[in-house]
């Protein structure tokens, strides 16, 4: 039956019915509050309502294995940081250094300033007012005199970021995050890593620059697929500054500016060889890299010294090490407040009786460098070791470095007089003369006594006081002039002199042979017969109270400027600094050579209890030191079989696998032996932490090693054996890290046999103190 109405049936679905809500329940917009503005409430075409989204929202992903890390790498370095309440190691320099940036003093260290001044910032947010002497390893620290905890937290601190940026910096090459897990995991427990950035030390500042620039570097590559866009250009600007701040803390940083100065100058090549790259993109590459790989970080490393001279301006205890212009801008400095004893350099004076001198050895050894006649008050050993008696009077030596200790007066024979005649009397040739050691007061001296190093030939020492009017042939040399203007006067600069022994005839002698550490490992002088040797020949290079006019009529000093060019200042410091890294020859009870670092085959004391066996020792990891040192030895062999391989048109892996594989090997091999096989053509003494940038390099490339074995097939057998490895390896390391703590906090007593289990290499040194108090290494 039809309706009525005639209206068709409508298709829509019925509405549900709406449930009432009761008079109790709350609608969401009485639980909510009054709406906001930005949160007010609409209702859409079918009269839903809804909220409108947010003008910012914040949204933070939080990677849990990256949080692991960063929480175990800050807890490893923090933890009981205030232990122990003493100097340790090479904080009784670095805790000195701060005390004269305090002062404002000016000092000299064969480093760049970045790493101290950061340390200074510390102390002076701090309120370090520099009244705490650094003095000695193992003095107690008075906390309410030198916020020690603190000037240790900073560096801890920045310690504690490499293992997060290490984890970043895999997983920017393309490895799984577990892999980057495991490259954070293994540097979190490398008990060196830990042991080293715990203390007033530079090492923290140089290592967390170093993983900054690979970091930086590793984004700045990221988007090498656009290039000039402002990420581009951000992390090439970070890159260039993060690598002016490594080269700033140590010179060692340059290591790791030559080496991406490598990584450009490829780039560049490949980019010159793209020929869909036009002229003004390829001047554009190369102009960004010139200014923010070169400019910037040279900028940088300047600018820290600029900050230094500026901060540093009173006269201090280095001076010496300065010219006499560079001397000069420092307040107080010797050579403002007394011009008339102002050392005289490089103008030709005459030296007369009461002329004050350094004498410098004429021809310096290849090797060595400089060296000047020295003495101090320390007394040669009544024995030798090989039962030789000695004189036991004062040494005398030549030494690589301007000192105090090098300067001598001229006195005449018979007399106690050490200051100019008036009118001045010049030294002649042939004229026989007292030398006297202006510091110590004492007589140069030579006897019928063997030399230390040298038996054959006689010891030189001082001994009688220059007051005491007495005049012995063993003490009177003769001025024998044998090269060099002046007309028979004694010359500075010019002369070449012989100073023979008037009692044996015999010519002062420096003999190349350095001292024992009683000696300072510092050169012998002996004397011996003139005519064959070498090493005999001095020259005046310093005078004060040198005579200016042939006439002998008056001593002179030549004025100096007030100011000196910052190019000039920045020039001298940086020569020093470099010449006397390489003069750093002297050998150390715990110094090392680079064949024993990979292995961890050396430790270094750096504090030990003055009551019990507890101590401090650098020792790497050795589980994590021998993994990894075994990886860049397997991934070299790798590499190589897929040379070979792919010669004979057999591809084992696909393009890009190999591409990243070769990468990585560039990058992480090839920054691991630019930071390690420069130390082999050196002379100076090193340490095992010379090693640890290094080091970082190869704990980068085992996670990344076993990566690629992992994707090498895909046999779940053979990834579950990867993995496995991979775990076992973390484990150990953890487990190698627990072992060896002791040595790393330095809070727990061993006794001699749990010391002795945990000597694993017998070039490891452990000290044990002997029931009677005594130190003494564990054999």
């Amino acid at each position: 039956m039809k309706e009525a109405s005639g209206k068709k049936k409508s298709s829509k679905k019925p509405k549900e019915p709406i449930e009432e809500p009761s008079k109790d329940a709350k609608t969401d917009s009485e639980l909510s509050g009054p709406p906001s503005p930005s949160n007010k409430p609409e209702r859409d075409e079918r009269g839903t309502t809804t909220l409108q989204t947010p003008p910012i929202t914040w949204q933070i992903n939080v990677n849990p294995l990256l949080a692991i890390v960063a929480i175990l790498s800050a807890t490893t370095r923090l933890w009981r940081l205030e232990d122990p309440s003493e100097i340790v190691f090479d904080e009784v320099h670095f805790g000195k250094f701060v005390t004269y940036y305090t002062h404002g003093i000016y000092f000299f260290d064969v480093h760049p300033p970045l790493g101290k001044q950061l340390l200074a910032l510390v102390a002076h947010w701090t309120n370090y007012d520099g009244a705490f002497d650094f003095d000695v390893i193992g003095r107690e620290y008075d906390p309410k005199r030198v916020p020690y905890y603190y000037m240790r937290l900073f560096p801890a601190l920045a310690g504690a970021c490499v293992p997060p940026l290490a984890y970043q910096i895999v997983a920017l090459t393309g490895a799984s995050h577990w892999s980057a897990f495991l490259t954070g995991i293994l540097l979190v427990f490398d008990n060196a890593m830990v042991t080293q950035t715990r203390f007033i030390l530079l090492d923290a500042w140089l290592l967390v620059f170093v993983a900054l620039v690979l970091y930086s570097y590793a984004k700045f590559k990221s988007f090498c697929d656009r290039p000039f866009s402002v990420e581009w250009s951000l992390w090439l600007g970070l890159l260039g500054f993060f690598l002016g701040c490594v080269v700033s803390v140590k010179l060692f940083g340059f290591f790791l500016f030559l080496f991406l100065g490598f990584h450009t100058l490829a780039d560049l090549w490949r980019l010159l060889g793209d020929s869909a790259t036009s002229n003004s993109i390829l001047c554009k590459h190369f102009a960004l890299r010139f200014v923010a790989l070169l400019l910037l970080p040279l900028l940088i490393f300047a600018s820290t010294f600029w900050i230094e001279f500026r901060l540093l301006h009173k006269s201090g205890p280095h001076d010496a090490f300065m010219s006499r212009d560079f001397q000069a801008t420092l307040a107080g400095s010797r050579v403002l407040t007394h011009p008339e004893e102002l050392p005289q350099i490089g103008q030709e004076y005459r030296i007369a009786y009461g002329s004050h001198v350094t004498l410098r050895r004429s021809r310096a050894p290849t090797s060595e460098g400089e060296c000047w006649l020295h003495s101090h008050a320390h007394l040669y050993p009544v024995r030798y070791p090989d039962e030789r008696g000695s004189s036991a009077q004062q040494q005398v030596t030549c030494y690589n470095f301007r000192d105090e200790n090098n300067w001598w007066a001229i006195q005449r024979r018979g007399t106690t007089n050490v200051t100019l005649d008036n009118p001045p009397v010049v030294v002649r040739d042939g004229d026989v003369v007292h030398l006297v050691h202006r510091t110590t007061t004492r007589r140069l001296n030579s006897h019928n006594v063997a030399a230390p190093m040298t038996p054959t030939n006689q010891e030189v020492s001082g001994y009688i006081n220059y007051g005491d009017n007495v005049s012995v042939p063993h003490e009177e040399w003769i001025v024998k002039i044998v090269g060099g203007g002046g007309g028979g006067d004694w010359t500075s600069t010019t002369s070449q002199v012989k100073l023979v022994h008037a009692h044996s005839g015999q010519a002062l002698r420096m003999t190349e042979k350095r001292l024992p550490e009683w000696g300072f490992y510092q050169f012998e002088v002996t004397t011996n017969s003139e005519s064959p040797a070498d090493g005999t020949e001095w020259i005046v290079e310093e005078v004060q109270f040198g005579v200016r006019d042939s006439n002998a009529t008056s001593a002179v000093a030549s004025p100096l400027p007030r100011t000196m060019s910052f190019l000039s200042k920045l020039y001298e410091v940086v020569a020093l600094m470099v010449t006397k890294n390489s003069e750093l020859v002297e050998d150390h009870a715990f110094s090392s050579r680079p064949g024993e670092w990979p292995l961890a085959g050396r430790t270094i004391a750096y504090w030990m209890s003055n009551s019990t066996s507890a101590q401090i020792q650098l020792i790497g990891n050795p589980l994590l030191w021998w993994t990894a040192s075994l990886s860049v030895v397997g991934y070299s062999a790798l590499l190589g079989f897929y040379l070979l391989r792919r010669r004979r048109r057999k591809y084992d892996v696909d393009e890009d696998e190999w591409r990243r594989y070769v990468s990585i090997g560039w990058l992480f091999v090839g920054g691991w032996a630019m930071h390690y096989l420069p130390f082999f053509a050196m002379g100076r003494a090193l340490f095992l932490h010379h090693y640890l940038p290094a080091s970082i390099f190869k704990v980068l490339l085992l996670p990344c090693l076993l990566d690629h074995v992992y994707r090498l097939f895909g046999f779940p057998w053979w990834r579950r054996v990867i993995v496995g490895v991979g775990c076992l390896i973390g484990i150990a390391v953890a487990l190698s890290f627990w072992y060896f703590s002791a040595f790393t906090y330095g809070l727990q007593t061993l006794d001699g046999e749990a010391i002795l289990a945990r000597k694993w290499l017998t070039t490891w040194d452990f000290l044990v103190r002997r029931p009677d108090g005594q130190l003494g290494l564990l054999y």
